[in-house]
């Protein structure tokens, strides 16, 4: 399979995966079912709210799926979001609502599910709209978008899953124009974690303290 090549915007933005679903802490493939934060999830939006609340984003970016919608209301009451559907987490087919496997192909398209070239040029035209029109957005998605945005970096979509509700700073890496750095967003810049994403596996990040 010949997949084309597939850049974003050379410019900064804030992502964070949703808050906890039933599904996430059943380990189940949620894919695009239309599931709700659990209580543990209302709880990280809330919390993590404390940090996003102190900015004025130009543009809060959220999929059409309700988790990131509530994800959005409850960090942030005060500022509005606006729903991308191309921002929607990969339609995973007759392996929704089973238990996620240690590792997956993540290329093999799944059972009436969505092949990952579309997936991923779906995820890059929203991803793209946004930055072409915002500066320094932030966007509320899945896991899978953020694999897309670490392939369309230069890594690969295989790894461990990001956390739910951690937002991650991504900016182009200055000195390197094929390069970007992830880190996690902190109130502290000094004490993030800075990390080139062509050089990891996936987002080990989220396991950085």
């Amino acid at each position: 399979m010949t997949i084309k090549k597939l850049t974003l915007p050379r410019k900064p933005f804030v992502f964070m995966r949703h808050a906890q679903t039933d599904a996430n802490s059943k380990h189940m493939v949620c894919g695009s079912l239309d599931m709700l934060l659990d209580t543990t999830g209302v709880n990280q939006a809330i919390d993590c709210g404390e940090l996003l609340a102190k900015y004025q984003w130009s543009c809060i970016a959220t999929s059409a799926l309700r988790r990131t919608q509530m994800t959005a209301e409850l960090a942030l009451p005060n500022q509005s979001f606006t729903i991308f559907k191309g921002l929607n987490e990969r339609d995973w087919g007759r392996l929704e609502g089973t238990p996620i496997p240690e590792q997956r192909d993540y290329f093999a398209t799944p059972a009436k599910g969505e092949a990952w070239i579309d997936f991923m040029e779906r995820v890059a035209a929203s991803l793209s709209e946004i930055l072409n029109h915002y500066d320094f957005p932030l966007i509320i998605a899945h896991s899978g978008v953020w694999r897309v945005i670490k392939y369309l970096q230069g890594g690969m979509p295989e790894g461990p899953r990001i956390k739910n509700a951690q937002p991650m700073l991504l900016q182009p890496n200055p000195n390197n124009k094929e390069q970007w750095l992830a880190e996690k967003f902190l109130t502290q810049a000094k004490d993030n974690i800075r990390i080139d994403l062509t050089k990891v596996s996936y987002d080990n990040a989220m396991y950085y303290h």
